[in-house]
């Protein structure tokens, strides 16, 4: 029979190897990917990718913790569930380089950009339904988040034999407080594109480091490479005949029609759902109300 020492330290690196291959290599590919989206202007992307990312990192922590992955895609819930094992995993706040200019910084807790973020990068808003804005330093707040998430994926402890035999336990979540360490595998994607691994593709490595003075504290963002970005969501234009008090009879009835068709041939979340069915009830009664004959009623 085997040592169960020995086969119990089998399952926890192929544990470890299930991991790292379904959650953090995947969640490195698309957090690189955000970046490349912010850079190139597409903000449902940067949302989707980055939302993706967190969430991954975030299940992929909560299993080394000895919690489970068996979430849906909503990052909040997450996040809670390792709270309640380690409080101290908790990120109170946001914070920036001393070359980071203040025009740059739109103030808000990391609990609310988290719920920004899941929200802007929600499946609800994966065909543009929602819209998003994008402030100068999100790009900061992801990178920030990811720092502080991802260094943490792995197994607390580890233990080493010394020379006389002494086997002393070793805390990398203590190591990584004291010594600011971030790398978790030294052959992973995003430790090579941020090393500047010439194995690794040009744009892999600049899209990895720009800008990105979370990981890279020294490097300071310059003005072009923040904008502020507003997209509204795709049926703004058909909602807002419907609530308009100026609109014409003929801008509300197309209004509905569009809203009537797009209802009956696109699949919506329920919340568009229930939102589009609800403005045309809203604008039915109104326009009822504006046929109906005056009342006969005296005064």
């Amino acid at each position: 029979m085997s040592d169960n020492s020995y086969q119990n330290k089998r399952v926890g690196a192929l544990k470890h190897w299930v991991i790292s291959r379904m959650f953090l290599q995947t969640a490195d590919e698309n957090y690189i990917m955000a970046r490349t989206s912010f850079f190139s202007g597409f903000g449902e992307n940067f949302f989707w990718m980055a939302n993706h990312a967190i969430e991954k990192y975030l299940k992929a922590l909560n299993l080394f913790l000895g919690g489970h992955a068996n979430y849906g895609h909503e990052i909040e819930p997450i996040y809670a569930a390792i709270l309640a094992q380690n409080s101290d995993l908790e990120i109170r706040k946001f914070e920036y380089p001393p070359s980071y200019l203040e025009e740059y910084k739109f103030a808000e807790s990391p609990d609310s950009f988290l719920a920004r973020l899941g929200k802007y990068g929600s499946a609800d808003n994966r065909y543009g339904t929602i819209g998003y804005r994008i402030f100068p330093d999100d790009l900061h707040k992801v990178d920030h988040c990811v720092f502080h998430f991802r260094r943490f994926c792995r197994s607390r402890y580890t233990y080493h034999l010394w020379d006389n035999g002494r086997e002393e336990r070793i805390d990398w979540y203590e190591l990584t407080w004291r010594g600011g360490f971030w790398s978790i595998d030294p052959l992973g994607i995003l430790e090579q594109a941020l090393k500047g691994d010439r194995r690794v593709q040009t744009w892999v490595i600049e899209s990895a480091q720009a800008a990105n003075c979370a990981f890279l504290r020294d490097m300071a963002p310059e003005p072009a490479q923040l904008p502020s970005r507003v997209r509204a969501g795709a049926f703004v234009d058909w909602m807002f005949p419907l609530d308009a008090a100026e609109s014409s009879e003929e801008d509300v009835e197309i209004s509905e029609r569009v809203l009537e068709w797009a209802l009956k041939n696109i699949r919506f979340s329920r919340r568009d759902t229930d939102a589009f069915r609800l403005a045309l009830r809203q604008a039915s009664r109104t326009t009822k109300s504006l046929d109906a004959p005056p009342s006969s009623d005296g005064p």
